[in-house]
């Protein structure tokens, strides 16, 4: 995608920043120049002034969105917690097919941006 957007792979350097709290937090401190967001921090980061590059969907439109991957080492030692999680996940999802103008206001209080 950077190749896309005009920038050659050598001039620029890729450095790790941590996850996506801490890589929006690195680029809005000025510790980088881009990064990969993700809602809501995509939103977070253009309200303090970033811009939008290019987004995964537009260039990737069957690209399925984020994946949960844990290394097998840990598998056993997390599983419980992973599926624990999931089930509310899918708890959450089906509360908010149900009642979608109250998930709507719910998640524009966090502040995840308007499509």
């Amino acid at each position: 995608m950077l190749d896309e957007c005009g920038l050659d792979s050598g001039s620029y350097t890729l450095k790790p920043a941590g996850g996506v709290r801490e890589r929006c937090e690195t680029l809005l401190a000025g510790g980088g120049d881009a990064t990969l967001l993700g809602p809501p921090f995509d939103g977070m980061a253009v309200a303090r002034g970033a811009r939008v590059l290019a987004r995964v969907n537009d260039h990737y439109p069957a690209f399925p969105g984020l994946g949960l991957v844990v290394r097998q080492s840990s598998y056993d030692r997390v599983r419980a917690h992973v599926v624990a999680w999931l089930a509310a996940m899918e708890h959450a999802r089906a509360w908010a097919q149900t009642n979608k103008n109250a998930a709507v206001v719910r998640l524009a209080a966090t502040g995840i941006p308007a499509l």
